[in-house]
């Protein structure tokens, strides 16, 4: 919240003190430096309220060219359980996926959206990228 302030946005940013996951409830994350979010084996946790993705946008008024930035250990993956009617209220996703691509640019693909990945930040046993995915009818420009 202080970034928002910081950056004079307020007015553009709708911060929610929640998560999103694939289901509604609360989860135990790490919250251990670098290794935060899923690494919840031999860490100190802290318990969080979730909710599902296609709630937290149905919960958001968007009347403009929303921009929707997932860095979230993980949970990007609740994308694959959202309807492309409620995807689609958001022009673009910046989403860093941790893993498995292919099925998240597959799901965002059939739901209309282009998709071009950013930037690889790692290829090791769990690969890393940045993908951008605009909605083909969006204004928006990269």
């Amino acid at each position: 919240m202080d970034n928002v302030g910081l950056n004079r946005v307020e007015d553009k940013v709708k911060v929610f003190s929640a998560g999103v996951w694939l289901r509604e409830g609360e989860l135990d994350l790490s919250c251990e430096g670098t290794r935060s979010g899923l690494y919840t084996v031999s860490f100190e946790t802290v318990r969080i309220r979730i909710e599902p993705l296609d709630k937290v946008l149905r919960r958001v008024s968007i009347e403009y060219e929303a921009v929707v930035k997932m860095d979230c250990e993980g949970c990007e993956y609740s994308i694959l359980r959202t309807p492309c009617n409620v995807l689609r209220t958001v022009a673009q996703y910046i989403i860093e996926i941790h893993g498995a691509s292919k099925p998240l640019i597959d799901c965002m693909k059939c739901c209309g959206f282009r998709a071009e990945i950013v930037k690889e930040l790692a290829k090791e046993l769990v690969p890393v990228e940045v993908w951008l995915f605009t909605r083909r009818d969006a204004s928006v420009q990269r």
